[in-house]
């Protein structure tokens, strides 16, 4: 089982390697990293109105997306 830290560099490290399988505890934190840092940039994000066009919380998910 790895740590939160551990699966988050191990995902940031691969981060266009697409060989081989996640582990369940790799996947669950990193799904949990994205959602943290997807409502920090909503948060964070100077448009208020509608958070479905946040900008940053839009280019963090497309940072994120193939580690994924």
């Amino acid at each position: 089982m790895m740590s939160f830290t551990e699966a988050i560099q191990s995902c940031l490290k691969n981060y266009v390697g697409f060989k081989g399988r996640a582990p369940k505890s790799e996947y669950n934190y990193w799904m949990l990293f994205t959602i943290i840092l997807t409502v920090i940039a909503v948060i964070l994000d100077p448009q208020p109105d509608y958070p479905r066009d946040s900008v940053l919380a839009n280019v963090v998910n497309l940072a994120l997306f193939f580690p994924s």
